[in-house]
Order: structure tokens, then sequence, then C-alpha cells
């Protein structure tokens, strides 16, 4: 009958006092833990070394006498004698905020955390998620009563477990507050179970047995309906014309427990396919708009508020009519005058569909002749130029041949022989360049009517480029031009060997002869992209004007320029090496500055289109 205050700190808080089996007495604050030395009748600080600064919840009894300090934010520490082991769980932080620890008569460890119901299990908090039993919200408090049922205080009322079934009790089922405070619950010595909550104390004496099995559910009954301001009832069959077709049903339920919460679930057969979402009912009526011609059974059933419902109660048969335009003989109407209408429709169809047929077959054979006419105009000025080339670029060459042999004819004896040199050398000039004219005129003109053989294979184009580099040599040294060549290895490209081949000896040819003495000419080659292989030939020569490049591979607009050292050309090199790079799927294109040297650029495919 004496109270003795100890006070270790008075500048803390006490949150928590046990006593263990073994007599032992402990007692914490936020993060100091005491124990009672009987024999210097005080409370001495237990130093705790695996935790710092842990934030100490409640004290609880573990196994063999041991101690457990529940903690807000690293799990539990189990503490026998000098050892202590940290259990807490690794994949939910929030897990390791504990309220409760509970080890119940079959060995079990129960947590109770801030994000539901925890087990301890390999030494780590797990989830409890078996059989049913799984709670998500804060557990506060863990208790077992005398027939081994466990049983759970929350912020959202009591939880029983017996191991088979959850069940769950609210306000609704008699407890005083919904909120079960922190660890504020006892079995008494009589199995009477005592939880404190929010809003007073509430007791459970088990030997009742109470069970939300033995509750009834609610009585539900149907009233009427009504139909624009009339009455019917709902036990009787009812035919409806099809403009009423707004109903609102009547209906009440009468439960045995928490009348005022009552859930109803409402279905129209023939209307829902499923039941609506279960919801108070404060005036007991429900309204459907607009329904369709057909048969309806209004159907209602209600749930008490620990989720015991009732079995469905529908009213008889009700019948909305169809409209007349619904009926048989207005049906045959409507179908007879559809056909007509179709009839006419469809003939309707047919004259524009094959008006409209006449008027493509005359567009598609006006574009023929267009195309017929503008390739025939194109034909004709090919031709045109050709003949102007001939009469041109021909009668010039052999002008000069023939003037030259008339000198060698009549006045041979007059000239020395160096002379006599100087005119066989430009003689075989004049005819070695009329002979190359003649070659590309020619292999112009069956290109433009399609006679030229185009065989694309794959090859080694590096092969071409040595050859034709090996061939040029010659001029190349007695102009004192380097040629600088791509290191030596196989480049595979898809394209006429041939065509290929005229291509780089003209660009070749063209560099060595707009190049001046001890200038460089380089041929580069770029395989970035995967799909075509580019192809640069650069010289440091006299290069050419933006309206040069302009023309360069117009047929009609060709010039001829000679060369650094007085060489002459035909000017059909280039247009012919357009031609072949265009049959071959590629492009080329050249950029020049006046005097500051010329680079032709063409592109041609690694494999055959389409590939």
């Amino acid at each position: 009958k004496q109270i003795k205050w100890y006070l270790p700190k008075t500048n803390e808080n006490y949150a928590s006092v046990i006593v263990l089996p073994d007599g032992r007495i402990f007692a914490s604050c936020d993060r100091i833990l005491f124990q009672y030395i009987k024999s210097f009748n005080r409370f001495v600080e237990i130093p705790l070394k695996k935790i710092k600064d842990l934030g100490i919840r409640k004290l609880f009894s573990g196994k063999d006498s041991s101690l457990i300090l529940a903690t807000y934010s690293s799990g539990i520490l189990e503490k026998k004698g000098i050892n202590e082991t940290v259990i807490k769980s690794a994949a939910e932080e929030l897990a390791n905020n504990v309220y409760a620890y509970f080890m119940d008569s079959r060995g079990n460890s129960w947590i109770g955390t801030v994000i539901g119901l925890y087990a301890i299990a390999e030494n780590e908090f797990k989830k409890v998620d078996s059989n049913g039993l799984r709670i998500d919200r804060p557990v506060y408090l863990i208790l077992e009563d005398q027939e081994g049922k466990l049983w759970f205080g929350t912020d959202n009322g009591i939880y029983r477990w017996d191991g088979k079934k959850l069940d769950h009790f609210t306000r609704a089922d008699g407890i005083s507050g919904q909120e079960i405070n922190r660890d504020a619950g006892i079995v008494d010595q009589n199995g009477t179970i005592w939880f404190g909550t929010n809003f007073g104390l509430t007791c459970f004496h088990p030997q009742y047995g109470y069970s939300h099995d033995t509750i009834p559910p609610p009585i539900v009954h149907l009233k009427w309906f009504e139909v624009d301001g009339d009455t019917f009832s709902c036990n009787q069959p009812v035919k409806l014309s099809y403009s009423a077709n707004n109903l609102t049903f009547f209906f009440d339920a009468h439960s045995f427990i928490n009348e005022d919460n009552i859930l109803y679930s409402i279905k129209l057969e023939g209307f829902d396919n499923e039941w609506s979402a279960p919801a108070l009912s404060h005036d007991g009526q429900y309204s459907y708009n607009n329904l369709l011609s057909g048969k309806y059974r209004f159907c209602v059933k209600a749930g008490n508020a620990i989720g015991i419902w009732s079995e469905p109660v529908c009213s008889a048969t009700i019948r909305i009519k169809q409209p007349f335009w619904f009926q048989w003989w207005f049906i045959l109407l409507f179908l007879a005058g559809l056909f007509g209408l179709l009839f006419v429709l469809t003939r309707l169809f047919v004259i524009q569909r094959y008006n409209l047929r006449l008027a493509k077959m005359v567009a598609i054979r006006t574009r023929d002749l267009r195309k017929s006419e503008k390739e025939l105009q194109e034909s004709n000025e090919a031709k045109d130029n050709f003949f102007s080339i001939i009469a041109h670029d021909l009668k010039s060459p052999f002008n000069a041949i023939l003037g030259m042999l008339e000198l060698l004819t009549t006045e041979y004896s007059e000239f020395s022989d160096q002379e006599k040199q100087k005119i066989l050398m430009s003689l075989r000039t004049a005819s070695t360049r009329t002979i190359d004219l003649l070659e590309n005129l020619l292999t112009w003109a069956r290109a433009q009517k399609g006679l030229l053989p185009f065989v694309p294979e794959k090859f080694d184009m590096m092969e071409l480029i040595r050859e034709n580099v090996s061939l040029f040599e010659p001029n190349a040294k007695t102009k004192r031009i380097n040629l600088h060549l791509p290191p030596s290895e196989n480049v595979i490209i898809y394209g006429d060997r041939n065509m290929i081949n005229t291509v780089i000896r003209n660009l070749i040819s063209n560099a060595i002869k707009f190049t001046y003495p001890d200038g460089d000419v380089t041929i580069l080659i770029d395989r970035k992209n995967k799909q075509k292989v580019k192809v640069s030939i650069i010289d440091t020569g006299c290069g050419m004007t933006e309206s040069a490049q302009k023309n360069l591979f117009i047929l009609d607009k060709r010039t001829t320029t000679r060369g650094t050292g007085n060489e002459t050309g035909t000017g059909l090199g280039l247009i012919l090496s357009k031609e072949f790079i265009k049959k071959n799927s590629g492009q080329i294109w050249v950029e020049s500055k006046p005097e500051e040297g010329t680079t032709f650029f063409f592109t041609l495919p690694v494999d055959p289109p389409g590939k």
C-alpha cells in the first residue's frame, strides 16, 4: 500500500514497463532501456549495442524470458542476456515501424506494424497472407483467447482468426470505438477479453459463442412501381405501351443489426447484365428511364452491416409493347419501299460507275498519248542534238585531218623531218579524238535506244579503279601529276561492270586533264552507309563556275573545255557517266570552285534494289 517513484532521468517520458516470467523488471523511455536492480533498489540504464537511437515504442516478453523491444523504424530487438538480435523486414521499410509483438501458444511470433500483420520466419518479418488471413491496416494489439483464437486490434475495429475464418467486428457489432488503442487489451482469468478503444472500454464474452453466421439477413419487401404517375403492383404481370417506359420502383428492408447501414444491390433483368454495386438507399426507390420494348423483372437484395446478404426478391414480369413501326404490316410496307429505293439507287450507281470508268479510260489514254508525245519530242530533240554533234564535232577534226593530209600529199618534200613528225603527231591526236567522239556517240545512241546490254552483278570496284589508274599513269607522269588511291582492299558493289568502268575512266581522265602540273588527283571511298558506296574523285585543277556545273550533264548545253595541257574533249563523257550511274540505281554530282579544284561524287548500291 505504498507508492515509490523511480526517476532515473527527470526529463524523459517513460512509455513501457514489463515484468518478465523470470521476475526481471524492465522499463523504457524513447531511446533508453532500464532494468530494475533489486540489490540497488533502483533502475539502471542497460546499454544497447546493436542499434543506436532506435526509438523504443513498447517492451514485450519473448521466448524463454527474452526481452523484445518494438521500435519506431528498426523492427524489433530481441535481447537474451548480453546477446542482441535485430529482426526486421528487408522488403518493406514501413513494416519496421512496430506496434505489437505476440508469441502464441503454438510458438508462432506475430508482429503488428503500421502497414499490417507480419510474422517472424527465417529471422525476418514476412507478410501474413494465407488461408484468408491478411490485414493491411495498422495492427495495434495482438491477443490469444483461451480457445486458441487470435485477436487483432486495428484502426478499423477488431479481427478474430480461428485458423480457418477471419471475422471483422466494428461499431455496428457493438464495439464502443472503431479504433483500438495501442496495446490496450487483456484476457482476464475468466477468459473475458477487454479492449480499450478511442470511445471507451469494450469486453467480449467468448462463452456466448457470438458468430456472424447466427445473424439472419435483412428482410426485403417490394412495395410498388410507378409509371407516369400511375401505381402498379409488383406481384402481378403488367403490360405497358411503348411510351410508358419511365419506371420507378419502391422497396424497403428490415435488418436485425444496425439498420442505418443496410446496403442495396439492384438489377433489372432484361436491361442489366450484372448487379449494381452495393450502396445505401435512404429513400428506398430506383428509377429507369427510356426503356426499350421488351420484358423486364426488377430484383433487389439487401446486406446488413456485417456483410450478410438476403436472397434476391423480384417483381412479376413487366412487358413494354413495341411501337407501331415494329408491327409486321408496317415492316412489310417499309421493306417494299426500301427495295424500290435500293433498285433506283443501284441503277443510278451502276450508270455513274460506268460513266466514271469511261472517263478513267479516256484519262488513261490521254495520259498515255501525252507521254508518247513527250517521249517522241524528247527523241526528236535527242536526234537533233545527235546530228548537231555529228555536224559540228566531227566536221572540225575531219577538216583538220584532211587539211594536214592535203599538206603532206602536195608539199611533202618541202617539209623537214621534224615538221613531218609534228604533222603526223597532230594527225594522230585528231584521229584519236575523232575515234573517242565516235565511240561516245555510238555508245550514247545505243543507250538512248535501249540497245546497250545491262548485266548487273556483284564485283570488286577497287579492281576497276586500279586498272584505270594503271591505264592513265603515263598521262599523269607526263604532266607530273600524283595519283592517290584508297587502301587496297575489296569494295564489293552491285552494277554493270562495263558501264561503271566507263564512268571511272571518264572521271579519272577528266581529273588528269584539268589538273595543273605537280598537282594531285585523289580517289576516296566512303563505306559508312551499309546500303551504298560513295566514291569521290578529287583534283587540284582549274575548277569551274556555278553556271558550268549546272550545264555539265545536259546534252544540248554541253561545252568542251581544253585541259591544263591544252587537251581537248568531246563533252559527252560526263553525259554518258550520268546515264550509266542512273541506270545502276546511283547518283552523280559535282562540287567545284574556280582555281581551287573539282570533286566528282557518285554512289552505287551494295546489293540489288529491294533486297
